[in-house]
C-alpha cells in the first residue's frame, strides 16, 4: 500500500495531489452511503437495463411477453473496465424473466454500487498507515477531497490568487495585467480557471489555504514580444516547474482570451502528437520546461 499511503501524506504533508476522483470513490472513504446518482455521474448508462423492465411491470404487460422481450438479458453486467462478469454463480446462463426480474434488478444495483469497494478499502488501508482512520468519519466526502487534492478553481479563489501573486517585469498595475485578472475573474468559468491552472502549474487545483501554496503564482513579461508592434499576435509562455506565465501586453480582454484559450486547450494536444509545424513557430512539449520555454518562443 505505499503508493496509497499518498493520500494520508497529502492530508498530512498538505503538498496535494492531483486527482479529480468521483464521489464513488471519497464517500466510501468517510463512511458514506453510495447511491445511484454517484454511479451515474460516472456512467450514465449504468443502470440503464432496469428501466424497461420496470417500465414493462408498470404497463401489466404478459408474462410471456417479457419472457421472450428480455430472454437475450443475462444475469451479468460490464464493468467500467469493459470486462463482463456474473451477478450470481452461472449468470450468464440465465436469462432476466418475470419471476426473477427483482433479483436481476438488486443483483445489478447492488454491483454498480459496489464495483469500487475493493479500490476503496485499499485506499483506507492506506490512509491509516498515515492518518486515524476515525478520523475520517469527521468529514464529509467534499471536505476528504478537499484536504487530499484542494480545492477546484472558482471565482471566489480569484482574491486569494492575487494575494499570492508575484510580478516580474510588470506589475499590478500594467493594462494587461489588468485585463488578465478581468479575464481569469468574469470571463473564465471554473473549468477555464482550472484549465489555466493546469496550463501554468500541472494541476487543476489551488491550495486549500495561502498558507499552503509551495510558491506564488507568476506573471512575468513576455520578452519575445516587447519590441513588436503588434503583441496581440504571441502566445503566453507558461513555466509548469515555476507556476508562472510570461504574459504579453495584449491590447483588450477579447484578444488576450482568445490567444490564452488557444494556448490552454492545445497544449493537450501538443503533448500526445508533439506537433511541429514547417511552416511555423516550433511547438515545445509543455511539460519540459529543462528544456526552455514550455510553449510558443515567437509570435504567430
Amino acid at each position: 500500500h505505499t503508493y496509497l499511503r499518498f493520500f494520508g501524506l497529502a492530508i498530512r504533508t498538505r503538498f496535494l495531489l492531483s486527482f479529480n476522483f468521483p464521489s464513488i470513490l471519497w464517500k466510501p472513504l468517510v463512511g458514506s452511503t453510495v447511491n445511484d446518482a454517484d454511479v451515474k455521474a460516472i456512467d450514465k448508462t449504468a443502470l440503464n437495463a432496469i428501466e424497461p423492465i420496470q417500465a414493462l411491470i408498470a404497463q401489466g404487460v404478459k408474462q410471456e411477453d417479457f419472457d421472450a422481450q428480455f430472454k437475450p438479458i443475462t444475469f451479468t453486467f460490464c464493468q467500467c473496465d469493459g470486462k463482463v462478469v456474473p451477478l450470481v454463480k452461472g449468470g450468464n446462463r440465465m436469462s432476466v424473466t418475470s419471476a426473477n426480474y427483482k433479483q436481476f434488478i438488486d443483483k445489478l444495483r447492488q454491483a454498480r454500487l459496489e464495483e469500487f469497494s475493493f479500490h476503496c478499502r485499499a485506499i483506507r488501508r492506506g490512509l491509516g498507515q498515515v492518518v486515524p482512520l476515525a478520523t475520517l468519519s469527521l468529514f464529509t466526502w467534499k471536505e476528504l477531497e478537499m484536504l487530499v487534492c484542494g480545492q477546484g478553481v472558482t471565482k471566489k479563489q480569484m482574491p486569494s490568487l492575487k494575494r499570492m501573486t508575484a510580478y516580474s517585469g510588470c506589475n499590478a498595475s500594467d493594462q494587461h495585467v489588468k485585463h488578465f485578472w478581468k479575464m481569469m475573474e468574469d470571463v473564465f468559468d471554473d473549468s477555464q480557471r482550472a484549465k489555466f491552472i493546469s496550463f501554468t502549474w500541472g494541476r487543476s487545483r489551488l491550495p486549500q489555504s495561502e498558507k499552503d501554496y509551495e510558491q506564488k503564482f507568476k506573471i512575468a513579461s513576455h520578452n519575445a514580444s516587447e519590441a513588436s508592434d503588434d503583441p496581440d499576435s504571441f502566445f503566453p509562455l507558461a513555466h509548469t516547474c515555476f507556476f508562472q506565465i510570461d504574459l504579453p501586453r495584449y491590447s483588450s480582454v477579447e484578444a488576450m482570451t482568445r490567444r490564452v484559450l488557444w494556448a490552454m486547450e492545445s497544449c493537450a494536444t501538443i503533448d500526445e502528437d508533439s506537433y511541429s509545424s514547417t511552416t511555423g513557430p516550433h511547438l515545445q512539449d509543455l511539460a519540459d520546461d529543462e528544456a526552455g520555454e514550455s510553449y510558443w518562443d515567437e509570435g504567430f
